[in-house]
C-alpha cells in the first residue's frame, strides 16, 4: 500500500492531557475492554469509536497497527512525531448530542438516524475524501465503491449541492445458519421429484442414488440443492428433524422479540423481492400484491392494483408476503418440537444460543441443533467458543465447522432472486466539533481503512462483507471459513436491499422503518412492537396480527411529517 508523504498539519498545539506526561485512558473510557492505554505524549492522538456489537474488534486492531507504523514518522502537531489511535469498543451505540460530548471524533457504529443527527449538527461534512481519490489507491474513490442508492441517501442535498456527511460501514442482515455437515450426515435434503402424497421421509434423501432437489434458486448443481424452496417445505424438514429426535431451530430466548421479528422481517423482503420491497421506503409504484384476509384465513387480493404515494404507503401493510409470512412464523414459534427447550427462557441470551448450537450433539449430553437463528455476524460473537472447540478436535474449529448460512423459503416457488436484507443503519463519520487541524487526519484514516485492501481484510476477520463493491479473489476466499464463504456466496447472487430513501416521510421517521421495529400492530385497542413476541405471547392468529398492522399504521400515517 502506497505510503503518504510526510506532512504536518497546523493549527491548534497539543491537546490537554488528563493524567501527566504519560496519561492513560480509564476502562470505562474504552468500552468493555478492561484493558488501559497508555497516552503517548510524544504522539498525536487521534480516538476512534468501535461499535463491537457483532463484528468485534480484531479488524479495528489491524488497522489501527498498519496505520501507526506506517505515519511513524508524520508530524501532525509541533514537537510530536507519529500518531497514536486510541479504540473505544463498545456495545453501546451513540447518537446527536451524546457523538458532540464524547471524546471519540472517528466513528464506526450502527443504529445512527443519518439525517437526524445532520439536522442535530452532529456530523462534519467529509465531501471530499469520499468522491476524490483516494490517496491510498489514486484509481480509486470511496463513492466508486457504493451503491447508487447509497449514493442518493448519503449523499445530503443542499443548495444544490451533494454533501457526504456519513459513509457505509459494515453489511448486515439476519436470517439462518445451518450445520452442513449434520445435513450431509443425516441426509436433510429434499429429493429431486419426490411425490408430495409419499410418506414424510420419502420427500429426502436417503440412498446414495438419490439426487437433491434443485432448491430454493430453481438451479440444479448449486450449493442450495435440496433445502427448502417454500414455507411447506421448510416445516416439512423441521418435522423430518424432529421426527428422528433432533432440534430443527435454535433461538436465544432473551432476544427472541426483536430477532425472531428481525426474521420476520427478512422472510417478508425475501418472499415480497427486491421491486417491492422498496416501495415501502421509495413510496411510489404500483402494488398488485395487496389484499385482504378471509373467515378462512385465505389471502384474496385487490382486483385492481394500487398506486403508491407517499400519501397512502401504510397501504403496502395489507402486502400478501406479509400476511404468509405471519402465518409461516407462528407456525414455527407455536411448535414447540422445533425449537430449542429455552427458545422463550428470558436469561438464554444470544451467545448462549450459538454456544448451544455449536455444542449440540458433541458434549455428549444434548441432541444436535440443525439450525441457528441468526445474523452474518454471529461466528465473531462466537469466536472463543470456536478456540475451546477446536482446541478439542481440529475439525470444530471455525476454519473447518462446515457451516452455512442458508438462503430462506419463500411462500410459494417463485423465478425471482433472494433478497439481502442489510438493515442495520450502519454508518461512518467524523464529529462535528473535532479541532479543525485534526480533521484531516481523521479523514485521512478513513480513506485508509476504505482501500480495496482494508475492506478485504475487514471481510477476511470477520467473515462478513462490507457495505462496498470489492473483488475477493479465490486466494482471498480461500482465507475465509466455510461460512464466511457461503455468505458472500449468498449476497453476491442475491438482489441487496437497503432501507434507505430519500423521501421526506422516510427522512423526518426513520425510527419507523427500523427492522426490528417496524413492524407493529394494534391488537385489541393497544399498540404492539413485535410480532414474534405477540404471536407466542397472546396467541394471536396471524390473520389478527395482519390486520392489526394495517390498522396501526394507517392511523400512524397521518401524523407523520
Amino acid at each position: 500500500m502506497k505510503k503518504m508523504m510526510k506532512k504536518t498539519f497546523c493549527g491548534a498545539f497539543a491537546l490537554a492531557i488528563a493524567c501527566g506526561a504519560f496519561g492513560c485512558a480509564s476502562p470505562n473510557d474504552i468500552g468493555n475492554s478492561n484493558t488501559q492505554i497508555q497516552v503517548d505524549e510524544k504522539r498525536t492522538q487521534l480516538y476512534v469509536f468501535n461499535f463491537d456489537g457483532g463484528y468485534g474488534a480484531e479488524w479495528m486492531s489491524t488497522a489501527i497497527a498498519e496505520y501507526e507504523k506506517l505515519h511513524a514518522e508524520d508530524v501532525y502537531e509541533e514537537g510530536k512525531v507519529g500518531v497514536q489511535i486510541i479504540p473505544t469498543h463498545t456495545k453501546k451505540t451513540r447518537e446527536g448530542a451524546e457523538i458532540l460530548s464524547n471524546r471519540e471524533e472517528v466513528y464506526f457504529t450502527e443504529a445512527v438516524q443519518y439525517y437526524q443527527s445532520i439536522n442535530d449538527g452532529a456530523f462534519a461534512d467529509i465531501t471530499d475524501i469520499v468522491v476524490k481519490a483516494n490517496v491510498y489507491e489514486q484509481e480509486k474513490t470511496i463513492e466508486s465503491k457504493m451503491t447508487q442508492e447509497q449514493k442518493d441517501y448519503f449523499g445530503y442535498k443542499k443548495d444544490g449541492k451533494t454533501i457526504y456527511y456519513g459513509i457505509p460501514h459494515y453489511s448486515g442482515a439476519f436470517g439462518l445458519v445451518y450445520d452442513i455437515d449434520l445435513f450431509d450426515e443425516k441426509g436433510f435434503y429434499f429429493k429431486d421429484g419426490y411425490n408430495p402424497s409419499d410418506a414424510l421421509e420419502e420427500h429426502f434423501i436417503y440412498d446414495v442414488n438419490d439426487k437433491k432437489s434443485a432448491g430454493p434458486d430453481g438451479v440444479k448443481d448449486t450449493s442450495d440443492d435440496g433445502l427448502p424452496a417454500t414455507y411447506t417445505e421448510f416445516i416439512e424438514l423441521c418435522d423430518y428433524i424432529s421426527s428422528i429426535g433432533l432440534t430443527p431451530i435454535c433461538w436465544s430466548g432473551a432476544n427472541y422479540s426483536g430477532y425472531i421479528s428481525m426474521l420476520y422481517n427478512q422472510l417478508v423482503v425475501n418472499d415480497a423481492g427486491l421491486e417491492d420491497s422498496l416501495m415501502m421506503y421509495s413510496m411510489e409504484g404500483t402494488a398488485d400484491k395487496l389484499g385482504v384476509v378471509n373467515e378462512n384465513g385465505e389471502f384474496v387480493r385487490d382486483a385492481n392494483p394500487t398506486t403508491i404515494t407517499a400519501d397512502n404507503a401504510y397501504e403496502l401493510y395489507r402486502h400478501e408476503s406479509k400476511y404468509k409470512a405471519l402465518e409461516f412464523l407462528r407456525k414455527i414459534i407455536k411448535t414447540e418440537k422445533y425449537l430449542n427447550e429455552t427458545a422463550f427462557t428470558n436469561t438464554h441470551e444470544h451467545t448462549t444460543a450459538q454456544d448451544d448450537f455449536l455444542w449440540s450433539g458433541k458434549d455428549g449430553m444434548t441432541k444436535s441443533m440443525a439450525m441457528l437463528a441468526d445474523g452474518v455476524w454471529w461466528q465473531s460473537e462466537a469466536n472463543e467458543t470456536f478456540k475451546a472447540m477446536g482446541t478439542q478436535m481440529a475439525a470444530w474449529s471455525k476454519e473447518n465447522r462446515n457451516l452455512g448460512w442458508m438462503p430462506l423459503p419463500k411462500a410459494e416457488q417463485k423465478d425471482q432472486k433472494n433478497v439481502y436484507f442489510d438493515h442495520l443503519y450502519s454508518m461512518c463519520f467524523v464529529k462535528k466539533n473535532i479541532a479543525s487541524w485534526k480533521l484531516p487526519l481523521a479523514v485521512d484514516f478513513i480513506q485508509f481503512v476504505h482501500t480495496d485492501e482494508n475492506l478485504k481484510m475487514f471481510t477476511k476477520t470477520t467473515n462478513t462483507p462490507k457495505a462496498y463493491n470489492y473483488e475477493m479473489n479465490a486466494s482471498d476466499l480461500a482465507e475465509l471459513t466455510p461460512f464466511g464463504r457461503s455468505v458472500l456466496e449468498y449476497k453476491q447472487n442475491a438482489d441487496v436491499l437497503y432501507p434507505f430513501s430519500s423521501q421526506a416521510k422516510f427522512l423526518n421517521n426513520q425510527s419507523m422503518f427500523t427492522a426490528g421495529e417496524g413492524y407493529k400492530a394494534t391488537i385489541d385497542k393497544n399498540d404492539v412492537i413485535y410480532p414474534s413476541m405477540t404471536l407466542h405471547e397472546k396467541n394471536v392468529s396471524a390473520k389478527t396480527y395482519f390486520e392489526g398492522m394495517y390498522t396501526y399504521y394507517k392511523k400512524a400515517w397521518g401524523t407523520l411529517r
